[in-house]
């Protein structure tokens, strides 16, 4: 039996579980067993918790989270018949088990570092190799090639979607977000070589452009990743932060009228950093459905699977098309393979750190207009970005870079910038 609360959760199941007078023998012990099968998911948890390698252990933490869950509805379905309101009430005591387990792992600061930081470093080591920075490459670009985005040249199609990424610029007291815009930076060129239209303030808002044009940009593209991040929560709630709360507002409304035209929402919440109390603000509840970009144990690639996957399939994800099956299944398909070629991702804490000292983010850092990445301000714009292309270039891994091959528009000294 497990230890604390799990002890209490299979006692309330036992409890419920003997008030189904009426139920067959046969029924009574297979629902025994269930719930014995969340009592040794549970005391597997807690037994994990207490490790001292946490961050590493969250892929087996999870795992037997989605046991629980997929128990408790084998649960509800096997007694519903026999009454739905306890059947309901014992499905209601696993998921409020669930719900506390997934707190206490997100509300323990050191491993919320560790899980952004592994982040970051998994998504360092695909782009700093050559190998498997081209093989990820290849692999978008033959994708949307054959669903129609890109056309033989690599370029968008009438059919690309636009996507814009919404976060705030970090404030420079959470360590987590101080990689936060080089990584979007090569998340963006991801989405657009996977032939989504991909817009990022950095690298997509002319100079001289008004901001709050921009900002629209997030009522008016098709869909939206919305970056949850401590920053995000902090600045929404701050009355100086007026840039912030303007560009939420233009999501908010998009998310409605999402929903009442087409019956789901194209937003994409995504936690990066920070845990959900901490990165979410109340305002952004409507999004029900956060994505745990940090904190669920998959690695970078299968985040980028998991995205771009609901970007192209998100409004025909249930449709009876054949067509439109076969693509959804060459998808899988062909992300499985490159999921089993693409190198070894960094997991534990000090493969982390060793991907970490190659300072990859922070060279990509070095050619956005953002200045220290301490201070955050516009108008420390890199010198580099003001210079013709072949001498601002560099070798980092391999690859030959410069700001216009990452998708970069220089900005002038002191211009705006989104969500600032």
């Amino acid at each position: 039996m497990a230890a604390g609360g799990g002890g209490r959760l299979i006692s309330t199941l036992e409890n419920i579980l003997r008030q189904f007078t009426s139920l067959p023998e046969l029924t009574s012990e297979e629902t025994q067993k269930y719930i014995n099968d969340i009592a040794a998911n549970v005391t597997r948890i807690h037994g994990l918790l207490v490790e001292d390698s946490l961050p590493a252990l969250q892929g087996e933490i999870y795992t037997s989270l989605e046991a629980m869950k997929r128990t408790g509805n084998l649960i509800k379905q096997k007694l519903t018949s026999y009454s739905p309101a306890l059947a309901n009430s014992m499905k209601s005591e696993i998921d409020a088990e669930i719900t506390t387990l997934r707190t206490r792992i997100a509300d323990s600061d050191d491993m919320d570092l560790q899980r952004t930081l592994r982040l970051y470093a998994q998504q360092s080591i695909i782009c700093r190799k050559e190998a498997p920075s081209e093989r990820l490459r290849l692999h978008l670009n033959d994708l949307a090639k054959k669903l129609g985005y890109l056309d033989s040249r690599n370029a968008f199609t009438s059919k690309s979607p636009r996507c814009f990424i919404s976060y705030a610029w970090p404030l420079g007291t959470h360590p987590e977000e101080r990689l936060l815009q080089p990584f979007l930076s090569c998340l963006r060129t991801h989405l657009r070589e996977a032939g989504i239209i991909a817009s990022l303030d950095l690298a997509d808002a002319p100079p001289g452009d008004s901001i709050h044009w921009h900002m629209t940009q997030a009522e008016d593209s098709e869909y939206v990743l919305l970056i949850n991040t401590p920053s995000l929560k902090e600045k929404h709630e701050s009355p100086t932060h007026r840039a912030v709360q303007s560009e939420l507002a233009h999501i908010a409304t998009k998310h409605d009228q999402d929903i009442k035209h087409l019956g789901t929402s194209r937003v994409y919440p995504a936690l990066i950093a920070g845990t959900l109390g901490r990165a979410n603000p109340k305002y952004l509840e409507m999004y029900a459905n956060v994505r745990d970009w940090h904190q669920d144990g998959r690695t970078y690639s299968q985040k980028l699977e998991e995205f771009i996957g609901w970007v192209y399939f998100a409004l025909v994800k249930d449709s009876t098309d054949e067509t439109t099956q076969r693509n959804i299944q060459f998808f899988r398909d062909d992300w499985r393979k490159f999921n089993t070629e693409i190198v070894e991702l960094p997991i534990s804490e000090a493969e982390i750190e060793r991907e970490l000292s190659f300072a990859y983010h922070d060279s990509i850092a070095s050619l956005l207009p953002i200045g220290s990445l301490d201070q955050h301000t516009v108008s420390g714009a890199t010198s580099a970005l003001h210079s013709p292309p072949s001498k601002t270039r560099f070798l980092l891994g391999g690859l030959t870079l410069s700001p216009l091959s990452i998708g970069l528009t220089p900005l002038s000294p002191g211009s705006e910038t989104s969500l600032s």
